[in-house]
């Protein structure tokens, strides 16, 4: 973008951006900007799921989403029936510090059985 408004280029930022490039730019900080974001963006999938305090049932919010959607697609055919229950906390740290470390651990370990 060509605005210099601080303000808004935080706020482009705040919408999802993952950096703010102000024009004018030369080609050669373009091409590289880019670049290493195609590169991280290919780094991430590479690494696969995100695991959470150990537990393969805690995974990222996004691997939780494609499991389901395969379960889903894998269903064709299949009589209806079964459930999905998604806990999802509100004020994660704020509990971890009432319930201390160890008590919030076996409380997400708890969800996960």
């Amino acid at each position: 973008s060509g605005d210099p408004d601080a303000d808004r280029q935080y706020a482009a930022l705040d919408a999802g951006g993952d950096d703010f490039i102000a024009k004018p730019v030369r080609p050669k900080h373009l091409i590289a900007a880019v670049s290493n974001r195609v590169r991280r963006a290919r780094a991430a999938m590479q690494r696969g799921p995100r695991v959470v305090n150990g537990s393969e049932a805690l995974v990222d919010r996004n691997v939780l989403f494609d499991r389901i959607a395969r379960q889903l697609a894998a269903r064709t055919g299949v009589a209806p029936g079964g459930g999905l229950l998604l806990v999802e906390l509100s004020d994660a740290p704020r509990l971890r510090e009432r319930l201390g470390l160890g008590g919030f651990d076996r409380l997400l370990q708890q969800f996960a059985a």
